[in-house]
């Protein structure tokens, strides 16, 4: 199918959530996609930060054919070995005890914030039930985490949304210090990179100091590292701020508590993405310092050549391969 063919069945059947920009991509090969018209391009946002190993990787796809022969999909009720292993990867990466699959980010955050209230419900009762976010933060588009995102403008049109949140400005201890007296806050949710929030890197003494302030009040501290914050763009020095995290973008959450240390993962009980998973934990850790060491060096790269381009930069920040641009006028004018 042409472009022309390809965009009329999708106005006609596909409801529109998300502007689409006027290509159809057809296959791609490492870092490089093909449109169906034939012309390449260099995906500089991985799929919005998902083929970290890129496209066509032989090795993965060799996992996941090898995995559809055998069984793709089983329910809960029963075991299978993909999940299991996957489960102890997990764990004993991040260093945490469980782990929980869940069917995107959103079940993720959701996962961990019903976790961090029933502990509180257990300890403590009614009342202690709110989690504090930041402002600029973006949590998912469910009900309940479009409320726990930081921005006003997700706030609209889906009333009612979930009570239980407040918002705190990053960087600011003072403030959170402030709410937690209040006596009813259960949680803590944080990125330690807020993507769309533009690229804001929370300084690392003041996640610190937040996870001792969330220890000290047996409140649980979730820190969330998304899509693109993983597989080796951020650096290994960057992603170990805080003991139990990892710097894979496939952890969507890691809860901290006294007696609950859980990471939620995307795969639900989908078989094969559990062996595909596997094998692409296999690939980074494998090559984990050469990764980590080529991110780094990679974004630098890139931030001296955007440097160097004439154009009226707004502003220009980056951690190790995420670089945010912000220009005058939209690109291509």
């Amino acid at each position: 199918m042409n472009f022309n063919e390809i965009e009329k069945l999708d106005s006609e059947y596909v409801m529109h959530t998300y502007a689409r920009n006027p290509v159809a991509i057809d296959h791609g090969h490492s870092a490089t996609v093909y449109d169906t018209e034939g012309r390449s391009y260099v995906d500089f946002t991985s799929g919005i930060g998902v083929m970290s190993l890129g496209y066509g990787n032989k090795d993965v796809a060799k996992a996941v054919y090898e995995q559809a022969l055998k069984l793709t999909h089983m329910s809960n009720l029963y075991y299978t070995e993909p999940c299991v292993r996957l489960a102890e990867q997990l764990c004993k990466r991040a260093g945490m005890k469980y782990v929980f699959f869940g069917n995107s980010g959103a079940e993720a955050n959701e996962g961990m914030i019903k976790t961090a209230r029933k502990y509180s419900f257990d300890r403590y009762g009614k009342g202690r039930s709110t989690v504090i976010t930041l402002k600029q933060s973006f949590h998912g588009r469910t009900i309940t985490t479009l409320k726990a995102t930081g921005q006003e403008h997700f706030h609209d049109f889906f009333y009612p949304f979930t009570d239980g949140f407040e918002y705190a400005t990053p960087g600011d201890i003072g403030e959170i210090k402030g709410l937690i007296k209040n006596g009813d806050v259960c949680a803590v949710m944080i990125e330690l990179i807020q993507g769309e929030g533009g690229v804001f890197v929370l300084p690392q003494d003041y996640v610190l100091e937040l996870r001792k302030l969330c220890d000290e009040n047996d409140i649980g501290f979730v820190q969330l590292l998304i899509f693109i914050t993983g597989f080796g763009h951020i650096g290994v020095d960057q992603a170990a701020v805080i003991p139990g995290t990892l710097h894979a973008s496939a952890f969507i959450a890691a809860l901290h508590l006294d007696i609950v240390d859980a990471v939620c993962f995307i795969d639900g009980q989908n078989i094969q993405p559990h062996r595909a998973s596997l094998q692409i934990l296999n690939i980074v850790f494998e090559g984990d310092c050469r990764r980590t060491a080529h991110g780094r060096f990679s974004g630098e790269r890139q931030m001296r050549r955007c440097n160097g381009i004439r154009r009226p930069w707004v502003n220009l920040r980056r951690q190790s391969l995420i670089v945010r641009r912000r220009t005058l006028r939209a690109l291509g004018a």
